[in-house]
């Protein structure tokens, strides 16, 4: 992997279709902030990016609205130590829910799954997050139906 640059795949299932993509974003110069808005049929994708660089680290904002739901992921991969911290708001009626993670890896990498229902949705997350150069996976599969 090019050490200058980031790759984030991204596969949301959807009715009929599902919608893929592919991010390459240069890491120059520090603190690149990438601001994307997807529409869909009907709630829209938001992703945020900042990618600050001193110190390393990693930090990805999602906001995926989920009729009647909004989704909420706030990643923050932290490069010294290694570990993993996930923190997972998911707005529900009434209050939402809080998941916060902080998960060691050694260097083969990490695999995390997560499968938290939201009536009427669910929520599947598979994070696969190799601490070697070849890079950050993270596959999010959202199915709206129940």
């Amino acid at each position: 992997m090019d050490p200058h640059r980031l790759w984030v795949d991204l596969c949301i299932p959807m009715d009929p279709h599902g919608l893929w993509v592919d991010l390459c974003i240069p890491m120059d110069p520090p603190g690149l902030w990438v601001d994307l808005c997807i529409p869909m049929d009907p709630p829209g994708l938001w992703v945020d990016l900042c990618i600050p660089m001193d110190p390393p680290g990693l930090w990805v904002d999602l906001c995926i609205p989920v009729d009647p739901h909004g989704l909420w992921v706030d990643l923050c991969i932290p490069m010294d130590p290694h570990g993993l911290w996930v923190d997972l708001c998911i707005p529900m009626d009434p209050p939402g829910l809080w998941v916060d993670l902080c998960i060691p890896v050694d260097p083969h990498g990490l695999w995390v799954d997560l499968c938290i229902p939201v009536d009427p949705h669910w929520l599947w997350v598979d994070l696969c997050i190799p601490m070697d150069p070849q890079g950050l996976w993270v596959d999010l599969c959202i199915p709206m139906d129940p």
